[in-house]
Formats: C-alpha cells, sequence, structure tokens
C-alpha cells in the first residue's frame, strides 16, 4: 500500500522560486555594495599614501639641500648665472627668504635619567616582594636583581666616551659683532645697530637683506662672517641661527668670475678664522685640556681666564643645554670654509681644526653630530696642500694619539673618517697604525725604533704584529676585549686596494695564518659575549684576508 503527497500548488512552487531569486538577487547586490566600498577604501588608502609619500619627498628634498654633497659642486660650477638662472641642486647658496619655523628640541637628546631611579625601583620591587611574595621566592627577586646589576656590559657608552665639554647646563653667551675695520659704511652701520639684540638679529636674517647686498656687488667684511659663524652657533632661536647658516652660504656664493676665488685678499676676507671657532668651543664650556694646541702647551693660561669669567657670568636662569643641531651647523660651516678658502689657513691651523673634530666626535653630545663631523673631516682633509697632505696627516695621528691615550677610545676614532677618497682612506689607515705603533711601544719600550716608515704600511703593520713580545705573540691569559680593539685597528689599517695587496701578499698571508692559530687557541663559543667578540673578529679578519689574496692569485694567474 503506498501513499503518494499531494502536490503543492502552482503558485506556492512560483513562490518559493521568486523568493530563491529574490535572495539571490540581494546577496549579488550586497556583494556588490561591499566590493564598491572596498574600491573606495582603497582609492581613499590610496590618496593617503600619495599624500604622505609626497610630505616625505618634500622632506627629503628640504634634507637634500642641506647636505653637503652638492655644496661644493655649486661653488665649484659656473658662478656667471644670475640667482634666477640656477638649478634647483643649487638653491643652498641663493636661497630666498624663507622663515624658517621648525621646532627644536635639543634638550630632549640631552636629558638623562636619574641615576638613583633604577636604585629605587629595586627597592620597591625589594619591598612588594616582602608582602605579597614568601622567603624563597623573595630570594629569587634580590638574586635577580643582583646579577642584573653585575651584568657584563660590553661597549658600554661610559667606557669609550671622552668629555670634550663640561657636563651640565651651561651660560652661553649671545653673538656679538665687533667692528674692528675703518671705513664703515652705511650697511656696516645697520648691522652693528641690528644685530644688539636678538629681534634685530631675527629680522635682519628673515628678510635677508645681507643677501640681496651681496647680489648686488657689497663686498661683506671679514668680522661679519664671523659673527654669522657665531649666530649659527651661539643664537638662543634655533630659527635665527638656521637662517644665518643660509646667509653666510650664501655669502660665499661668487656672483660674477670664478676666477676671484684664487685672489689671496678673497679668501682671507671670507674665511672663518679659527680662534672665532675655538671661541665658540669655550663658550660652549668646552674643557681646557681638549684645546691645548700642543702637547707642551700649558692649559692653564688664556683658555682658563676665559672660563673663569664665564662662570663669573654664569646664570641660572640662563643656563640650557649645549644646542645639538647648532652645534653640527657650525661643525658644517667650518669644514666648507677650509676647503674653499684653504689658502687662508697655515698647515697647522687646518692639522689643528681635524684634530679638535676628532676629539668633538668622542664627546657624548658631539657623537650626536657625528656625520657632520665626518663631512667637516673631508673638506679638512681636501683643503691640505698637495704636497704635505700624508704628513700632515701623520702629524694628526700623532697629536690624536697624545690627547686620546685609550685604546678604547681610540678605536672609536675611526668612526668619524670616511673612506670615500684617497686621503680620508689613508687618514682612517695611519690613524689605525699609529694606535697599533703607541700599544707596542707600551708593551715593549723601543720596539718602534726598529720598524722602518720607508716600507709600506702593511710591512709597518706586519712588524707590528708578528713581535714576539708584542700583544698578538702572547696568547696566554688574552685579554678578550684587547683582543677585539686590536683586531678592529688592525682591519682598519690593512687596505684594500689590489695592487698594495698583491705587491705585499706574503705578509699578509703570515697575519691571516697567525689570526687562524689565535683562534684555535681561543677556542669554540662558550657564552662569554668578550670571548664570543673577540672569536667573530677573528674569524671576520681572517676570512677578509684571505679572500684578498686568493683575489689577487687568480687574477694574477
Amino acid at each position: 500500500m503506498s501513499f503518494t503527497l499531494p502536490k503543492r500548488p502552482k503558485r506556492l512552487r512560483q513562490r518559493e522560486l521568486e523568493e530563491e531569486e529574490a535572495e539571490k538577487a540581494a546577496k549579488q547586490t550586497q556583494v556588490s555594495d561591499t566590493a564598491i566600498q572596498e574600491i573606495l577604501d582603497r582609492k581613499k588608502r590610496r590618496r593617503e599614501m600619495d599624500k604622505e609619500l609626497e610630505r616625505m619627498r618634500a622632506s627629503l628634498k628640504q634634507d637634500m639641500l642641506d647636505t653637503a654633497s652638492d655644496d661644493i659642486r655649486t661653488l665649484d660650477d659656473g658662478n656667471k648665472d644670475s640667482r634666477s638662472n640656477k638649478d634647483d641642486d643649487d638653491i643652498m647658496f641663493y636661497i630666498t627668504n624663507e622663515v624658517h619655523k621648525s621646532n627644536f628640541d635639543d634638550g630632549f637628546m640631552l636629558d638623562k635619567s636619574n641615576d638613583s631611579d633604577d636604585e629605587n625601583g629595586a627597592e620597591a620591587l625589594r619591598e612588594a616582594a616582602k608582602i605579597f611574595l614568601g622567603e624563597e621566592a623573595q630570594e629569587n627577586i634580590n638574586l635577580a636583581i643582583n646579577e642584573a646589576n653585575n651584568t657584563e656590559v660590553v661597549e658600554a657608552t661610559e667606557l669609550w666616551h671622552q668629555s670634550f665639554f663640561k657636563p651640565g647646563s651651561k651660560n652661553i653667551r649671545q653673538p656679538r659683532l665687533i667692528s674692528r675695520e675703518e671705513g664703515i659704511g652705511e650697511k656696516e652701520m645697520l648691522l652693528s645697530e641690528m644685530s644688539a639684540t636678538a629681534s634685530g638679529r631675527a629680522f635682519l636674517l628673515q628678510w635677508g637683506s645681507m643677501k640681496d647686498w651681496h647680489s648686488s656687488g657689497w663686498k661683506c667684511p671679514s668680522y661679519v662672517y664671523q659673527w654669522l659663524f657665531e649666530v649659527v652657533a651661539l643664537e638662543l632661536d634655533k630659527n635665527t641661527a638656521r637662517n644665518a647658516l643660509s646667509t653666510l652660504f650664501a655669502l660665499w656664493s661668487l656672483p660674477g668670475s670664478k676666477v676671484e676665488t684664487q685672489l689671496p685678499y678673497i679668501c682671507k676676507q671670507r674665511y672663518i678664522q679659527i680662534s672665532t671657532f675655538k671661541s665658540i668651543l669655550l663658550a660652549y664650556n668646552a674643557l681646557p685640556a681638549a684645546l691645548i694646541e700642543g702637547v707642551l702647551s700649558d692649559p692653564d693660561s688664556q683658555d682658563t681666564k676665559i672660563h673663569a669669567k664665564i662662570a663669573e657670568n654664569y646664570d641660572g636662569e640662563q643656563a640650557r643645554h649645549l644646542p645639538v643641531s647648532q652645534l653640527g651647523w657650525m661643525v658644517k660651516a667650518l669644514g666648507f670654509s677650509v676647503r674653499l678658502w684653504s689658502k687662508a689657513y697655515t698647515t697647522y691651523e687646518i692639522r689643528y681644526a681635524v684634530r679638535l673634530l676628532v676629539q668633538l666626535s668622542l664627546d657624548e653630545t658631539g657623537h650626536l653630530v657625528l656625520q657632520e663631523i665626518q663631512i667637516a673631516i673631508d673638506n679638512c682633509l681636501a683643503g691640505m696642500k698637495g704636497a704635505t697632505w700624508e704628513t700632515e696627516l701623520k702629524a694628526i695621528a700623532n697629536d690624536i694619539c697624545d690627547m686620546v691615550p685609550s685604546t678604547k677610545r681610540q678605536v672609536h676614532t675611526l668612526d668619524c673618517v670616511r673612506m670615500v677618497n684617497p686621503r680620508s682612506h689613508y687618514f682612517r689607515r695611519i690613524v689605525a697604525v699609529t694606535c697599533l705603533e703607541r700599544s707596542l711601544e707600551q708593551e715593549v719600550p723601543g720596539s718602534v725604533d726598529y720598524i722602518s716608515t720607508d716600507q709600506s704600511l702593511i710591512r709597518q703593520i706586519h712588524q707590528i704584529f708578528m713581535n714576539k713580545d708584542g700583544f698578538f705573540m702572547k696568547r696566554d691569559n688574552m685579554d678578550f676585549e684587547e683582543c677585539f680593539v686590536r683586531l678592529s685597528m688592525l682591519d682598519a689599517a690593512i687596505s684594500v686596494d689590489d695592487d698594495e695587496i698583491r705587491r705585499d701578499s706574503q705578509p699578509v698571508l703570515e697575519i691571516a695564518d697567525e689570526l687562524h692559530k689565535i683562534g684555535l687557541s681561543i677556542g669554540a663559543h662558550i657564552g662569554v659575549m668578550k670571548k664570543t667578540l673577540a672569536k667573530e673578529i677573528i674569524q671576520r679578519v681572517c676570512s677578509r684576508l684571505t679572500f684578498l689574496i686568493n683575489k689577487n692569485v687568480r687574477v694574477a694567474f
């Protein structure tokens, strides 16, 4: 017996089909709306990204205008064109009367947390442990705190920073314009009046009157260049200081014939005097011992008197941190002055300036403007005479070792020298070789006298390295941290020039073999950070030397 269900009415079946079609249409509409919304959201995000990229591109362009790479090219290229014919890359020396409204906060970088904060935090942690934890947990907390305090710290900044400035806030004087020249005209009279107040200096440099005068043929006196340099470094308002920097670069441009740069009076008129640079460092509270001009000089002379005068005029309300951004601008301007007007400087003045810049790079504050220091050193090296620059660099290296006796600090002097040209490359190498010689002389007195300076640097390094009583040949109880420092200097001292490596391949191969033996004597990594660093740098230097030798051998065949 079978049962058959009655068929549903045709209208009911049709209604269900219509509902299904309506539901499908609604889903399709919803999917379409979602897709449209996603497209709109993507377009919105794309517009926002384009705006952000445009902002970053504008910021990058502004930074490029302030970098050093195009500055020298601008001054060296044709100077016959007027300001209106300059390209965007040459804008630096024809900066329009733009008001800089950037906000600077140098104090933020220089503020240090109180040393007692960590101690208070540890005490609070111990007190909380007493309340909430048992005796065993309390002992574990105390053990962990003590271990944290005794943890080995590698490359701690206090180990290699060498103070160039006195610590703490500084009562930095205001820039002053002192006219010592005769025949002052109306423009010079106006400058003297406007420079007396901060508001006058801001107005004068904001509107760019001096740039217009220079374009119309005004010969800016030498003392005005010195005053602008002081404004860059000492002005309280950083926008005014930056406008002073752009004005200084504009006054260093040469409307007219490029031949004028060869005239001695042009160099003497426009260069920044080393005495002006030194006076600003003293205003920044530089240590008198750091500014000694010679090893036998008396530090308790004129510098000490200036410091005493600054101390007498100290005003706590006017005290402020050292202006980091202005320090960088000042260093940058000094480097360009030495390169552009090198004929105005004596050989000793350039040597003294380079030494001060190297010392400044070791200071905790000076290290913040390391890039500007690197560029300034490159410019100073370029300003040296072609016949004597190698001799001068050797003298500078000896001066640096006299002022920076610690090897842990000496190795960080290499950070301020970029290998961008033959002079800077040689300077970096000769500093490293001199540091290695000084270290060997302390370990084996009189041994350096037997190292001939007439031979190549690689052969000198080989003699230092292979000395039987030297650091590298005595491997019992080796100081791994000192090993890391010495090998870093050895790595910097050995050239990467293929021709030199090919000529002196045998000494390089012997050094690589001895490094391999030192690495084997150290053994595997056992978790000690200093030992690990020493092992790694041995492997790196040994691999580099082996690669250079093998590459030159293949080339020879």
